[in-house]
């Protein structure tokens, strides 16, 4: 590794104070819990009853849990990133699901909620609602009311 020298106008020093700036901002983030592996290892195909069960115990595997497209490190939708910026940004603490990753997830929990879009946000295993529900929460300052205050990191 060379430090302090220029390759083609780069200067690596720059580059190198860079990388340390957002490792540590990386950080500084909130703990995010994603779903234990049990969960996820159910039978590709189940039956109304076996995938509401497992519907419950994903709405419920963290106090304030979340079904994006994608991870919080890297969501695949713009509405899914707003609803990570928004928690990380009131420093609270969130499980998360890939709906991309199961397909009977995605689809079932849109009855399950009753709820057709994604991201969806669940507070203690309550729907609070989509993007649009939890903007409007922190416009008005209520979204810190509803979240745990175990779910906050101080």
């Amino acid at each position: 590794m060379l430090l302090g020298t220029k390759i083609e106008g780069y200067d690596i020093q720059e580059i190198q104070n860079l990388s340390s700036k957002l490792t540590s901002a990386a950080q500084r983030q909130p703990t995010r819990q994603p779903v234990s592996p049990a969960i996820l290892s159910s039978p590709p195909e189940l039956g109304r009853e076996a995938l509401n069960t497992k519907l419950k115990a994903l709405v419920n595997e963290a106090a304030v849990m979340t079904f994006i497209k994608g991870t919080p490190n890297m969501p695949r939708c713009k509405f899914s990133r707003r609803l990570v910026d928004i928690l990380n940004e009131n420093n609270i603490i969130f499980g998360y699901f890939d709906i991309l990753s199961d397909e009977q997830v995605r689809q079932g929990l849109k009855e399950f909620s009753n709820w057709p879009t994604y991201p969806q946000l669940y507070i203690k295993g309550e729907l609070v609602g989509g993007i649009d529900i939890v903007q409007e929460m922190v416009d008005n300052e209520e979204l810190l009311e509803c979240v745990p205050s175990e779910s906050i990191r101080a």
